[in-house]
């Protein structure tokens, strides 16, 4: 089967421009990178002084009909398709002669990872609200055959969160990067047979490619 194996991407960093100047943003040698900032937002559509999550394409290092292409289309077309409280929103979608951009909406919170890497556990309520959050999106996915393929901590965002009377947090998290996701063309469809995802939260059989 076609391997379609993502590594670890980087950490979010912050941009430190206006989205409407004629800089050019921050690029990588990878083919779809996510940001955020703090400045403002020239369009007028967001919060004033906060700008959405952007996910930027670089496509210097991408030719016109290629499997990356590929990828970033279906994840456009997926994200304009779906609406869950749980699930990252794409806002806009941005295109110049090298780049494309993806606006999200803001998660001010940052990963879940870097979430849980500051408090070193969640408590088994704080557990639970993540997971029935999860597991609502994902049922709504699923439910509409969409499979994401790459669930991990650093693709949950939190939007928000709150400390609620007994000291514990309350997450709004935001399933987000749908790089790998693929809708299923029907219920009928034979089971997905590609090998992807991040190797170090893959079960070894599926590594390995046994059954």
């Amino acid at each position: 089967a076609e391997s379609l194996i993502s590594l670890e991407r980087r950490k979010e960093k912050n941009i430190n421009r206006d989205i409407t100047s004629g800089k050019d943003l921050p690029s990588r040698t990878s083919n779809v990178e996510r940001k955020a900032s703090q400045q403002q937002w020239g369009r007028g559509n967001f919060t004033e002084g906060k700008v959405p999550h952007i996910r930027i394409e670089n496509g210097a290092a991408i030719e016109a009909g290629s499997s990356a292409v590929k990828l970033l289309e279906r994840e456009v077309n997926i994200l304009k398709s779906v609406k869950h409280e749980h699930i990252i929103h794409l806002e806009q979608v941005f295109e110049t002669p090298k780049k494309m951009y993806l606006v999200m909406e803001l998660c001010e919170d940052g990963e879940l990872k870097e979430i849980l890497d500051r408090k070193g556990h969640f408590s088994e309520n704080e557990t639970r609200w993540i997971i029935q959050s999860l597991a609502s999106a994902i049922a709504y996915l699923h439910n509409n055959d969409i499979v994401h393929r790459d669930l991990k901590l650093e693709n949950i965002m939190v939007k928000s969160s709150l400390i609620d009377d007994n000291n514990e947090i309350n997450l709004n998290i935001k399933v987000t990067d749908f790089g790998l996701a693929v809708k299923k063309q029907s219920r009928s469809e034979a089971m997905l047979q590609a090998t992807c995802g991040t190797p170090i939260y893959m079960a070894p059989e599926v590594i390995n490619a046994h059954d």
